[in-house]
């Protein structure tokens, strides 16, 4: 996953997708979206009983809404240990991808 930047650090608001559905959402000040990510992960894998195998219908939308910047948004995955996978972000070049299947 790798060191967050310091430009991630900011007002996140974290909502996770099931099947493209709100399944849990929440409101993270002064935080890094990886990290709130991870919160968000032990709550849904409490709350739904999702084992490692199971993540496939998940994804983790992180939207950051700075006064002084444009809003941006990233989202996640989850990979085959059950760690975030970052998948697309707004703040790289105009929303580059790293999943072939990945719609915002």
């Amino acid at each position: 996953m790798g060191e967050p930047e310091f430009g991630d650090l900011g007002d996140w608001e974290v909502t996770a997708l099931r099947n493209g559905e709100v399944a849990v959402a929440g409101l993270f000040r002064q935080s890094y979206p990886e990290d709130v990510v991870c919160l968000l992960l032990a709550v849904v894998r409490a709350k739904f009983s999702v084992r490692v195998d199971q993540w496939g219908p998940w994804n983790f939308q992180c939207v950051c809404f700075a006064p002084e910047a444009e809003t941006r948004t990233v989202l996640f995955g989850v990979g085959p240990r059950g760690t975030p996978v970052r998948l697309a972000d707004s703040g790289l070049t105009g929303f580059a991808q790293h999943a072939p299947n990945v719609s915002m």
